[in-house]
């Protein structure tokens, strides 16, 4: 399969099944129907699965810390013709995923479970001890993001990818409480320049940084850059007309009922 050919395959995945997957891109919905079967913009997901299917061996093996919104970024992972390993806490995201008709995993390789606890990391590890690439999209703060690297950034082998998903910057007021990107910048700066490792940028707003895995980041990544605590949640002003309405930075938004409690993923998709 050429890029050409894979970029047509993933569009396919992300318009086959509205009523199971969602339709389209994050870039590509409609202010009153958001529910993307791929939780990012077009450009950037193509560009960074173009990016993994250049840098990653022949059938790699990936893990996925976070399924999205409709889990068609997982089916996307999969035409790269390897094994997707997949954990999220939404026991319901992982049963449709399962049943739908284009997924070709195994189902045991969809992990339900927090990607904070050591017996999720137990779980993953028995299904394979190493990846040649991990997408970090379960947490959209700065402390959550810096965790979840120190726990799953390790297992990818040297050479592999490891991948950072960054929608909080699409948040506009919310960004400078979140700052995921802020962790990116300093991972960057404090464990990645001094090992010649540069990190690269997939999109705009709503981003994916990635970085070749260097064998002294495979042994430990303890020592991650010092994050300052994540902000307390906004304040929820009251929830009406099928809303829950949130203070922020002395402005205010709203995201769907079913949406809440907040999170800047969440509030990323309004």
């Amino acid at each position: 399969m050429n890029t050409l050919q894979q970029r047509q395959e993933i569009d396919e995945i992300a318009t086959c099944d509205p009523e199971v997957l969602g339709y389209g891109y994050s870039d590509s919905q409609h202010p009153w129907h958001h529910d993307p079967a791929i939780d990012h913009p077009r450009d950037a997901w193509l560009d960074f699965v173009d990016h993994l299917r250049a840098t990653l061996p022949a059938a790699p093996t990936i893990l996925q810390i976070g399924l999205g919104r409709r889990g068609g970024s997982h089916l996307a992972l999969t035409t790269l013709g390897g094994r997707v390993v997949a954990v999220d806490g939404d026991a319901a995201a992982i049963a449709r995923l399962g049943a739908a008709a284009r997924f070709r995993g195994d189902p045991e390789d969809l992990v339900l479970g927090d990607g904070r606890d050591e017996a999720t990391s137990t779980a993953v590890r028995a299904r394979a001890p190493h990846f040649d690439c991990v997408v970090l999209d379960g947490d959209g703060t700065r402390a959550g993001m810096a965790a979840a690297w120190r726990r799953w950034a390790p297992l990818v082998r040297a050479g592999g990818v490891v991948a950072i998903v960054d929608r909080t910057q699409a948040v506009g007021v919310l960004a400078p409480r979140y700052r995921v990107d802020a962790f990116v910048a300093e991972l960057a700066r404090d464990r990645l320049e001094p090992c010649g490792v540069r990190m690269q940028r997939f999109g705009a707003a709503a981003a994916i940084h990635a970085y070749r895995q260097h064998e002294r980041l495979c042994a430990d990544s303890s020592d991650t850059p010092a994050a300052a605590a994540d902000p307390e949640a906004p304040a929820v002003l009251g929830v009406g007309d099928g809303f829950a309405r949130f203070t922020a930075l002395g402005g205010c938004f709203a995201v769907a009922v079913d949406e809440a409690p907040y999170c800047p993923l969440r509030a990323s998709r309004n």
